[in-house]
């Protein structure tokens, strides 16, 4: 199994420090490059370089919708743009559910990706928590920092001084619009403090 691991900051809002510390701490040891992008959806080109089997997106939405809902990606649809999903399997990692609004965390508008075959994947699942997450099989990560969806609560600051993004917090959406380009980061071996 091939596995592009996706993270998006905001699965964070309202948990505890020791969440995202644990699951930095695994992608860490990795020691594979992370790509890094302001919106979620400018991550595609990356998940899109290679032919993956499994795409775990660890968010607090589910960012899938049915087929033909847009024209291009965006924040909450870019999971049905991925080229290689007719063949690959989409499991959301989300928080707890009944926290922050359970059902208003889908991004769909009628048709339930996760109930109904309507997004153009093999298959979709969702799964509480990141318990279980195979490590050993992902081979790419990319992360969304997403500060229109972060909650003054989410203690994500120490991951983005050790990914070098911190500075992305402090922008508003349409400075990080200007800005946005997603880039490589090569230096975060070193442990988040």
């Amino acid at each position: 199994m091939r596995t592009y691991l996706s993270i998006d900051l905001d699965y964070w809002n309202g948990l505890q420090r020791r969440s995202i510390d644990t699951c930095f701490g695994h992608v860490f040891q990795l020691g594979l490059p992370i790509w890094v992008a302001p919106f979620h959806h400018q991550l595609l080109p990356h998940i899109n370089q290679c032919d993956y089997d499994t795409l775990i997106n660890v968010d607090f939405h589910s960012d899938i919708a049915e087929q033909g809902w847009g024209q291009s990606p965006t924040e909450g649809t870019w999971a049905n743009f991925v080229k290689w999903r007719r063949h690959g399997t989409f499991i959301w990692r989300h928080s707890r559910w009944g926290r922050w609004g359970g059902e208003t965390r889908y991004c769909h508008w009628q048709r339930n990706p996760f109930k109904e075959d309507v997004s153009g994947w093999k298959c979709v699942l969702k799964q509480e928590g990141l318990q279980g997450i195979p490590w050993h099989t992902v081979q790419a990560v990319g992360v969304s920092l997403s500060t229109f969806w972060l909650s003054k609560d989410n203690p994500c600051r120490p991951i983005t001084q050790a990914l070098g993004i911190e500075h992305g917090l402090g922008l508003d959406q349409l400075m990080q619009a200007i800005q946005a380009r997603p880039h490589l980061v090569l230096r975060h071996l070193r442990r988040a403090g």
